[in-house]
């Protein structure tokens, strides 16, 4: 169990929380009240607000907004300055409220106020803590592009889609699980010519130097005969030509490591890569009373505008699953390990799509043909597209270094027979 040292707040909402809760309530509950509606009725477009109060377009706006948002802390992102405050209350004024509601108004404002100048040093710092408070996803979308448009510059490197497929199958002994993944890294783009970046890292050897403990195996046919690691798994028929210059490198703990190597910078140098492979008999399909749940992961290393996180599910496995959606943060991976700790998980996790195993709903808008992969993937390995549940979950602009997460519970898994 966890012991707090030297907190400054017990374990239950904080003060800033409670306070901007409390101040925003204040202030939309006065001038609902002076505009005389009902609190829980539907509120005035920004043009109607803006006539009625003879408020320029932009306040009127931002009132609409403050009024409307059900998210507190969205809705304080639009409270305007004092002076908006006392336009706002003139406007009252002179569109009928009395005295009394029209001073309560500029009241709430200056409490609004108050609690701006309590908890940060300008109005800007305080809208950043509303911003990492809200659930809104419009804002959340928005502070994660900015994010993009920071680390592609860092790092040097961007692509639009950052594509991964699982696909788990019972094993040809049917006491395991077949895994075979779908990679795909689309309009990928260097900002800087020489930026080494790794476009993939296969372990094949433990770190006592032995052979891991599966087998792997390339999904393109072509390929079978190659040893694992000695050549990238590429499907070349969904890659953009020519492909980018790709080096091997030897790595720790067994792995071995795909580098990008020097090239254009910007649209001249602009690829495609979709890579396909299958590790057989991964592990046992059968799962004890207890056991952790089965989760299967995708490490967001890239910039990208859009992540697509797709698994196929075979019923045989877990039997109409619906799987938990995490994003973890991996700022201290090497720390904590391959477990997810709870308080590694950063909020708002993208929303889960269950999907048919069928092209034209796998398709993704950055590049359609990724679903035209994964159905040829599924044929070539003899797998029945209609056998499994396909759950997906796409994410703008994810946070790097992050894991996406799909925990399935092992109470739906298939059980040893007796």
């Amino acid at each position: 169990m966890k012991k707090s040292v030297n907190t400054l707040a017990g374990p239950s909402e904080s003060s800033f929380e409670t306070e901007v809760r409390s101040v925003i309530a204040d202030l939309r509950g006065a001038i609902l009240h002076a505009l005389g509606d009902d609190p829980d009725g539907s509120v005035r477009a920004p043009a109607e607000l803006s006539r009625d109060l003879g408020l320029d377009t932009k306040l009127g706006w931002k009132l609409h907004w403050m009024l409307s948002n059900e998210d507190p802390f969205a809705a304080a992102l639009f409270v305007p300055g004092r002076a908006g405050i006392g336009l706002i209350a003139e406007g009252l004024e002179r569109a009928g409220a009395d005295r009394k509601s029209v001073d309560a108004v500029r009241k709430a404002g200056e409490a609004f106020h108050a609690c701006v100048t309590r908890h940060a040093d300008n109005r800007a710092g305080f809208d950043v803590l509303l911003s990492a408070q809200s659930t809104e996803e419009r804002s959340t979308i928005e502070h994660r592009k900015l994010a993009f448009q920071g680390i592609r510059s860092v790092w040097g490197i961007e692509c639009v889609a950052n594509l991964m497929t699982y696909i788990l199958h019972p094993s040809a002994s049917g006491d395991e699980i077949d895994v075979a993944l779908l990679r795909g890294i689309i309009g990928c783009q260097r900002l800087r010519r020489d930026v080494p970046w790794r476009v993939a890292r296969m372990t094949v050897r433990k770190s006592e130097g032995v052979e891991s403990g599966f087998r792997r195996e390339a999904v393109d046919p072509s390929l079978r005969g190659t040893d694992p690691g000695e050549e990238i798994p590429l499907l070349k028929a969904y890659c953009s030509h020519p492909l980018p210059v790709i080096e091997r490198a030897p790595s720790t703990l067994g792995a071995v490591e795909y580098m990008l190597g020097p090239g254009p910078v910007g649209k001249l140098g602009r690829f495609d890569l979709v890579m396909g492979e299958v590790s057989r008999s991964l592990k046992s399909r059968y799962v004890e009373d207890g056991e952790d749940p089965l989760r299967t992961r995708f490490a967001l290393r890239i910039p990208a505008q859009q992540a697509v996180f797709d698994v196929f599910m075979h019923r045989d496995l877990f039997s109409r699953a619906r799987p938990r959606v995490s994003i973890v943060s991996d700022l201290f991976a090497g720390i904590a390990g391959p477990s997810v700790p709870v308080d590694d998980e950063l909020p708002g996790p993208p929303e889960l799509e269950v999907l048919r195993a069928h092209p034209t709903e796998l398709a993704v808008e950055a590049f359609p043909r990724f679903a035209d992969a994964v159905d040829e993937a599924l044929g070539t390995l003899g797998w029945a597209p209609e056998s499994f549940d396909v759950f997906r979950v796409r994410m703008p602009y994810p946070p790097v270094p992050t894991t996406l997460v799909m925990s399935f519970d092992s109470a739906s898994a298939a059980r040893r027979p007796r």
